[in-house]
């Protein structure tokens, strides 16, 4: 009888212990993945991509890995001066919103080329790719186009530089230019013309305006005279017709009563 109860009782305790170590080991593969961030299980069998769901890793046979969805900001400055179609050298300031994408084709590009990287060395490296760009298309455009349409130049930065993007798995949000400068005040003095041709241009639609009311002025106070002179020709006329009719009136009276 203490045989089969101590061989009972040590069956219950292995049968406790066996269900610890399941649990355990459940919980230690048990994987939860933030709808911001992409958690990439790899090491045995095919690599997973979970993103805001929850999923299991093998603990010790798989690893388990972090991207993050959210959106960054590189600031692109030129370090030298780029020369446009026209040969003015100008420098660029530039900014843009990216992200790693949860397309699963390009996440899994991103989980090749940037997984682990440093979050210094990912902005240092689409810098770089956001600059030989930026200075591809800068070089296609004349002066007056890139201070004139700026936002038009940056969407042409911004698709040519998408393949290269997605090439690392990112996905470019928008790119903004913020300015343009030159050491020679070519864009300054651009601005100043186009003030002169504004102040013109607006000097020359007042003076339109002007001609415009005066001759509609005119035109009022003329339509208003011939309404006044056609009343008062009325009046004459209706006056004349009164007076006929109290004359032969009175005539008609005259004659009745010499009769």
């Amino acid at each position: 009888m203490l045989v089969y109860l101590s061989l009972t009782g040590g069956l219950i305790i292995a049968g406790v212990a066996l269900a610890a170590l399941l649990l355990l080991f459940f919980f230690a593969g048990y994987v939860k993945a933030a709808p911001d961030t992409a958690v990439i299980i790899s090491g045995f069998g095919k690599r997973k991509i979970l993103i805001g769901e929850a999923g299991f890793r093998i603990p010790f046979l798989q690893r388990m890995d972090r991207l993050s969805l959210r959106v960054f900001q590189v600031d692109i400055k030129t370090d030298e001066a780029i020369p446009t179609s026209n040969f003015i050298n100008i420098r660029v300031d530039g900014v843009a919103n990216l992200k790693i994408s949860s397309d699963p084709e390009l996440l899994d590009r991103a989980a090749e080329s940037i997984l682990n990287m440093t979050e210094d060395n990912l902005i240092r490296q689409v810098q770089q790719v956001l600059q030989g760009n930026m200075r591809e298309i800068v070089g296609t455009v004349d002066i007056k186009k890139l201070v004139q349409d700026r936002q038009g130049v940056a969407n042409s930065v911004k698709e040519n530089v998408v393949p290269d993007m997605a090439k690392m798995g990112i996905e470019v949000v928008n790119f903004n230019i913020q300015s343009f400068s030159d050491d020679n005040k070519v864009i300054e003095n651009l601005g100043i013309d186009n003030i002169a041709q504004i102040s013109k241009d607006a000097a020359i639609a007042k003076a339109n305006a002007d001609r415009d009311v005066t001759i509609a002025k005119s035109a009022a106070e003329e339509a208003a005279n011939r309404s006044r002179v056609e009343a008062d020709r009325k009046i004459i006329e209706q006056n004349t017709i009164l007076s006929l009719k109290e004359s032969e009136l009175k005539q008609q009276t005259d004659t009745a009563k010499a009769q």
